[in-house]
């Protein structure tokens, strides 16, 4: 069973001219700032649309990511999502991720009011199909 919260007690926060939905969200952009300071990544966006479901209208699945942003290193672009907590809607949006996803998406968990990376998710054309069979 998720975990149910009410999302207006969390305090939206403002930054660099940006609003972000949560303290953690926030601290996660900072990290980012600073990957991109020391020359890690570029091109940091906030809040992304992804279509991990194509299809006709009203059978689409649209997720939005809290960051992405380019690995110099590799040029691919990597997505981030930050999580305080689980919802039902947000393992089904993972497990569409594992199977449809546009790149690696790094989890980022918050616990005791500090962010630690807890999965890197690459997609797998092949993830659905053997969950399914199983």
């Amino acid at each position: 069973m998720a975990n149910t919260v009410d999302y207006r007690k969390v305090k939206k926060q403002e930054y660099d001219g940006r609003t972000f939905d949560s303290k953690a969200e926030l601290q996660m952009y900072l990290y980012l700032k600073a990957a991109e300071g020391a020359g890690d990544i570029t091109g940091i966006e906030h809040q992304v649309s992804v279509e991990l479901l194509p299809g006709p209208r009203g059978m689409q699945r649209k997720f939005r990511v809290d960051f992405s942003a380019v690995e110099l290193k590799t040029g691919s672009r990597i997505y981030y999502e930050v999580k305080g907590f689980q919802t039902d809607r947000w393992q089904a949006n993972l497990m569409l991720w594992r199977h449809f996803g546009p790149g690696k998406l790094i989890i980022v968990r918050v616990g005791w009011g500090k962010l630690y990376f807890d999965e890197e998710v690459i997609p797998d054309s092949k993830y659905i199909l053997e969950k399914l069979t199983k």
